[in-house]
């Protein structure tokens, strides 16, 4: 009863998601159950009844941009961090991807596979590069922030840890970035 695009969205804020499967599973489920209630005692079609169940279970509860989602509890942004904070935020991280800026350390450890030889600066750099290319942040798994992903993994910093940035952190990143030398175009 439910189509995949009434999910479309949520869905692709799924990709890399540590239990996205189970997640996308569950919220299907009830999507699908409210449908079906919708549909018998209101008298909605099916398409109708879907559409409305997946706006009222799941689309309210998010703001989606650039492919990751951004919670929106009880009409209140994270943080006090408004969707297009963080969407510039999140831009402009990538962008320096590699760099310190504005006070965060985005510098990464490459995840390819030397053999327990040293990466090279020319390895590093290549890699940084093409993750500035095809790398995209998503939602972390706990919905605090955002996490960049890179192959098909969670990019990590030197000491092991994932590259993430809270809502605030990519709410200040925009705001100290207003004004400044960044070349905007460079983000489209």
């Amino acid at each position: 009863m439910t189509s995949h695009e009434d999910l479309g969205l949520f869905t692709a804020s799924l990709v890399h998601a540590s239990g996205g499967i189970r997640l996308y599973n569950d919220v299907r489920g009830q999507i699908e159950k409210l449908a079906a209630i919708y549909a018998f005692q209101n008298g909605m079609n099916a398409q109708d009844a879907a559409k409305q169940a997946a706006e009222d279970v799941i689309n309210f509860k998010y703001d989606y941009r650039d492919g990751f989602r951004i919670p929106n509890r009880n009409d209140t942004k994270p943080a006090g961090v408004s969707p297009d904070q963080i969407q510039l935020g999140a831009a402009i991280a990538k962008m320096h991807l590699g760099e310190s800026v504005g006070g965060l350390d985005l510098r990464v450890r490459p995840h390819i596979d030397t053999f327990g030889a040293a990466y090279t600066p020319a390895q590093l750099a290549a890699e940084t590069a093409d993750a500035k290319r095809n790398g995209r942040w998503a939602t972390n798994s706990d919905e605090s922030g955002l996490w960049f992903v890179y192959g098909g993994q969670v990019v990590r910093k030197p000491d092991g840890a994932p590259l993430q940035l809270t809502w605030q952190q990519l709410g200040d990143l925009s705001k100290r970035s207003i004004g400044s030398d960044i070349d905007f175009r460079q983000l489209q």
